[in-house]
């Protein structure tokens, strides 16, 4: 009896002192208060033979179911030790999460204000712009709002802005709430639109050049926009939706518009595409650090072998990193990512981390990939249709992708106009008519 004791309280001391490294000196009160107790109870144990109480069979019982529970303890550990080794290594992360200075935040609540002051002007003249009203009252609504509007315009291209949305990588003392988000992406396409209502009166009263010089100018702004620095899908939604916009209107105004040169602002209409990819490149990246945050918080309580934090990671990293590559090039069926796995047990490696990833993951890919990246990808296409409308006269070889297939969109050429043939996600084509 005393060996078996014996080997009992050298088991527990072997196991308290696996426990303390495991868990790490974060938690080292909770354990010393139960290994100073087992030890003491183990040492009664010892010498058990001199305490009378000792004796008796209900703690000699008790004595031996310890001895039971600290044996499979023992067995379970080295099992889970067993499988879980060696740890994994560090990996590469090529996820490089581009975050704004401190000015460009302050710029960023700036340019807020702005848009507040006039949206609220906008709001307060209680007209639903429409590209159809250019009656004399649609003047003077361009009238009232026109120096906020220039204000804007001039803040937006001569400043770097970011905006901070994500309190766990951004300053927090620039943080935008959601509802705040909002607002801000309600004025800047209530400022498109009505800059839009501008070209249309400026050719509706037959200043074709002016209208052409204010719609570039225009773009310019665009351009400066999707610049603005950001980790939300809010925004990066925003870009997207205000470049197609200033697509859309020229395809819908070619016949006023084609006349011009529009060369001046072809670097900017040629790199639209890559400048939304960017923005919701960023959007993932934002994604996975956040994750990676939460992880290290895990692992602070969590040790290997029962959590493997680069193991964990790089199943992350491997999802959100397609993810990147699936945006520019979601036809590409090369493009992978480690799988969840359907079942987790005791024997799996690195159980816990593979229990988050599996249900994290199946949110993400609903929430983010299915309900916003997607969207953009169906829209990539149509949006290289506008950009190349606007480029034909300059560059009429620069075929647009069709990003379902990955090869050119097709074409039809005659005399005065060419067709293009896109494919839609519910497989019906969709035509557009180029005037040259």
């Amino acid at each position: 009896m005393r060996i078996n004791s014996f080997i009992a309280f050298l088991s527990s001391l072997i196991a308290g002192v696996m426990l303390f490294f495991v868990l790490g000196g974060k938690f080292t009160i909770y354990l010393v208060i139960p290994l100073i107790l087992i030890s003491i109870f183990l040492g009664v144990f010892v010498f058990y033979k001199k305490i009378p109480f000792a004796n008796k069979l209900p703690f000699k019982i008790s004595l031996s179911i310890l001895s039971a529970v600290v044996y499979l303890a023992m067995a379970v550990f080295i099992l889970i030790y067993a499988i879980n080794y060696p740890p994994e290594g560090n990996f590469e992360e090529k996820l490089e999460l581009t975050i704004g200075t401190e000015e460009e935040y302050k710029n960023g609540e700036e340019l807020f204000e702005l848009l507040n002051e006039f949206n609220e002007v906008f709001h307060l003249l209680n007209v639903e712009v429409k590209e159809d009203e250019w009656d004399s009252y649609a003047v003077e609504f361009l009238e009232k709002t026109a120096d906020k509007r220039r204000s804007i315009s001039k803040f937006i291209r001569t400043n770097d802005i970011a905006i901070s949305t994500r309190p766990i990588l951004e300053p927090k003392d620039y943080i935008f709430s959601d509802p705040e988000s909002g607002k801000f992406v309600d004025a800047v396409i209530n400022f498109i639109s009505l800059e839009l209502v501008e070209v249309k009166t400026l050719q509706n009263q037959g200043k074709g050049q002016e209208a052409a010089s204010k719609y570039m100018d225009l773009w310019r702004t665009v351009d400066a926009i999707t610049s603005i620095k950001n980790t939300s899908v809010y925004y990066a939604m925003l870009y997207s939706y205000i470049v197609a916009q200033m697509g859309e209107y020229y395809y819908n105004n070619q016949e006023e518009l084609k006349e011009y040169d529009f060369s001046r602002i072809s670097s900017i209409t040629e790199n639209a595409l890559e400048k939304l990819d960017k923005a919701y490149e960023n959007l993932i990246i934002a994604d996975y650090h956040i994750i990676k945050n939460n992880k290290l918080e895990v692992s602070q309580v969590l040790k290997w072998p029962f959590f493997d934090l680069n193991a964990t990671l790089k199943k992350y990293h491997s999802y959100f990193y397609s993810m990147t590559q699936r945006l520019k090039a979601p036809y590409d069926e090369t493009i992978t990512y480690e799988k969840p796995l359907e079942k987790v047990n005791i024997f799996v490696r690195n159980a816990l981390g593979e229990v988050q990833y599996a249900e994290e993951i199946k949110n993400f890919e609903i929430a983010l990939y299915e309900n916003v990246i997607k969207n953009y990808i169906n829209k990539k296409t149509e949006i290289g249709v506008y950009m190349y409308a606007i480029n034909y006269n300059r560059n009429p070889d620069n075929i647009p992708k069709d990003y379902k297939t990955g090869g050119e969109v097709q074409i039809r050429d005659y005399d005065d106009v060419i067709e293009i043939f896109i494919g839609r996600e519910d497989s019906r084509e969709k035509k557009f008519q180029i005037l040259k």
